[in-house]
């Protein structure tokens, strides 16, 4: 099912997952290795969100390190130092034009905010089509579940004690000003599907928990999970 689906609309950090998958394939590929350090720049340095800062000057983290972090705490320095050892934007949109999901783009610099992430519906269910183990691994460690899982049975800690949540989710959300966007593979024993939903142009400048685009996103993410675990 699609309900405008081929809209370019800003993505936020939502297609941080483009970047991930453009690192993890170069892994598979052998070109790179996930314990390279990298030398963290001034010119990566970027306000929003994770930690890195906020830490003192000198650390030199893994490429994987770089990846966990971009990816679990949606952190924009380690993205922009991903994306710069990538090779640059142009890099990783080749990636996803060979993917087959134009729409799904990395712009010139952070600075410019939401439009910095574009993409469709459409191209950001599609990315989720394509994820390999290595992706899988750290889009299930995501800390942030306000929209799409919200409501349902995901519980990534579980498996540090052995147990197989009876729901498993592989996503990516973003949000900023009057803007929230969620995606991902949802994944029961049985059966699976993968959802992105996009709004934009919402009531208020923040979006917490019970505003109108959070809710809805959850009520969307419940729905369907409800239709589809049988």
């Amino acid at each position: 099912m699609a309900i405008r689906a081929d809209e370019v609309m800003p993505a936020q950090s939502s297609v941080k997952v483009c970047v991930l998958l453009a690192y993890t394939k170069r892994i598979r590929l052998g070109n790179d290795e996930r314990d390279r350090r990298v030398t963290l720049l001034s010119e990566d340095h970027e306000m929003g969100s994770g930690v890195l800062r906020y830490l003192a000057p000198g650390l030199s983290p893994t490429l994987d390190d770089l990846a966990w972090l971009m990816i679990v705490l949606s952190d924009n320095i380690a993205t922009r130092a991903l994306i710069r050892e990538l090779g640059g934007p142009e890099i990783v949109n080749a990636e996803m034009d060979a993917l087959g999901v134009p729409h799904l783009r990395l712009h010139d610099s952070l600075q410019q905010g939401a439009s910095y992430f574009t993409a469709t519906p459409h191209d950001l269910a599609e990315v989720y089509t394509h994820l390999d183990e290595h992706a899988r691994e750290i889009l299930y460690r995501v800390e942030k579940v306000d929209f799409l899982p919200r409501r349902i049975p995901h519980v990534p800690a579980a498996i540090d004690h052995g147990l197989t949540a009876p729901l498993r989710v592989y996503g990516k959300a973003g949000w900023g000003a009057c803007e929230c966007v969620d995606a991902g593979l949802f994944e029961t024993d049985e059966c699976s599907w993968v959802i992105a939903a996009m709004a934009k142009d919402l009531p208020g400048l923040w979006q917490h928990t019970d505003d109108e685009g959070p809710r809805t996103l959850a009520d969307i993410g419940e729905t369907i999970y409800h239709a589809w675990r049988q």
